[in-house]
């Protein structure tokens, strides 16, 4: 499953994440380099039918904006991932929404799928 997304990010312009609605873990990280000072997310899905997780880390975040009023379990039912590389925003390449509920959304400029 894991390199199916990761192969769906190199050749499309956006990419739909569905089947991991429940947030396992969420880490909010602050990398700090000579050069920079960089806002990272480590994000772990699980899905509801299975034991499979998938786990993604999103570098260099901006504008992030989390939603959870059900105060409970972060759910994510789908996670859309377009590529904005074309769209010439400095160090944006990619803009991270929920689709379905509208619980977390964030640019970044850059997605590992370890």
């Amino acid at each position: 499953m894991t390199n199916r997304y990761a192969d769906d990010l190199r050749n499309s312009r956006s990419v739909a994440v569905t089947g991991f609605p429940l947030v396992v873990e969420m880490r909010y990280c602050i990398a700090r380099s000579d050069v920079e000072i960089s806002n990272n997310i480590e994000l772990t899905l699980s899905s509801e039918a299975t034991e499979e997780t998938l786990s993604f880390r999103f570098h260099r975040v901006t504008d992030l904006r989390l939603d959870n009023r059900n105060r409970g379990l972060l759910r994510i039912v789908g996670l859309s991932i377009a590529n904005m590389r074309q769209d010439g925003w400095e160090n944006v390449k990619w803009q991270v929404t929920d689709f379905e509920n509208d619980v977390i959304s964030f640019y970044c400029s850059e997605i590992d799928i370890p």
